[in-house]
């Protein structure tokens, strides 16, 4: 099964109509260091459709091991523990935590094109979609179930065709018909105040599917969930133990060196995998350590300026310009300005 692109962007060197994902991504200086948090990853379903954050100590699975029969779209949105780019080493295989691309180790390769080459540039050849027959499917359940009308046909036709896209088996509350039980994560986590396991469902898919496409701001001012931007965490993968190398992928070079030294204080070996965490008393921005109950420990960055959604609900309006007031007020005419602002 195939889905099309209605409307995209056919990219062409000859008409200097170009992208540049691999330079976006693979750059902290060009690039913001966009990177997505383990909060979102823990979301991805199993292949049979389980949920991964039932799993038995969930939180302790180590990176290679939490893409083993997942989601294939996981694979596909993030270096994997299996990601192979031409012409790359070592280092490029693994996600770029030490060059500070992205710091929670889940770095995105949705719409990078996998050659080395093209890191350094703007000159990215894959065509982009601008609508896509996915987004088309998702507005409709996500539509029919607010007004309470999506049936079990139509979860089959619409998240189900995604879903068997994505590599699911075909089972019945996941796949052929609509799903019956709230998953606790997805609620506590992101929709507190949502109880309905269909409308979950359908916000996890959209998110999955969508992610890095820019949906997702204006999603969550659609649903009224502004408050995700300050509640969820931005976290980074598990990490083994401290002062020692250890590996996130299937080569056989070591890829990370996690400590509370100072570079200087790192053995030479380990100076190109070296990972600084910050004490939770500092007030610099960076990574810290949360210690994980079930052994080792987990990535958390911390922005110097923290996340704020006001309970005012101020942001879910923009602030309408100064000089947009102005203009109408020589004109004769008074604008307010939008509440909060």
């Amino acid at each position: 099964m195939t889905f099309q692109v209605i409307l995209g962007v056919q990219a062409s060197l000859d008409d200097i109509v170009t992208g540049s994902a691999n330079y976006y991504y693979n750059s902290a200086t060009y690039g913001d260091g966009i990177c997505l948090s383990r909060a979102f990853i823990f979301t991805y379903l199993c292949k049979d459709g389980s949920r991964f954050t039932d799993k038995a100590k969930y939180q302790a699975i180590s990176f290679i091991n939490e893409f083993s029969n997942r989601d294939e779209r996981l694979a596909q949105t993030v270096k994997g523990p299996n990601y192979e780019i031409n012409g790359g080493g070592w280092r490029d295989r693994r996600p770029d935590i030490v060059g500070g691309c992205a710091v929670t180790g889940y770095q995105p390769i949705k719409f990078v094109e996998d050659d080395v080459s093209k890191n350094g540039t703007s000159k990215n050849e894959n065509s982009l979609p601008i609508l896509r027959y996915a987004e088309v499917l998702l507005n409709y359940a996500e539509a029919k179930a607010e007004l309470g009308e999506l049936s079990d046909a139509d979860w089959a036709k619409t998240i189900g065709a995604l879903r068997l896209r994505a590599g699911f088996g075909d089972k019945a509350g996941v796949t052929s018909s609509k799903p019956t039980s709230v998953d606790p994560y997805l609620q506590q986590v992101f929709y507190p105040d949502i109880n309905d396991p269909v409308i979950l469902e359908i916000r996890r898919e959209r998110a999955i599917e969508l992610v890095l496409e820019g949906f997702r701001e204006m999603d969550l001012r659609r649903w009224k969930e502004g408050e995700c931007f300050e509640r969820v965490p931005i976290l980074g993968l598990h990490v083994p133990t401290l002062n020692a190398q250890f590996k996130v992928n299937n080569d056989d070079t070591n890829d990370f060196y996690v400590t509370y030294d100072e570079y200087a204080a790192v053995p030479s070996y380990a100076q190109n995998k070296y990972v600084q965490v910050l004490p939770d008393s500092s007030p610099e921005q960076g990574l810290r350590l949360d210690e994980n109950p079930d052994g080792g420990y987990d990535l958390r960055f911390v922005l110097a300026i923290k996340r704020k959604w006001y309970s005012d609900n101020r942001q879910y309006l923009d602030p309408i310009p100064p000089l947009v007031v102005r203009d109408y007020e020589s004109r004769g005419y008074h604008i307010d300005q939008n509440p909060g602002w």
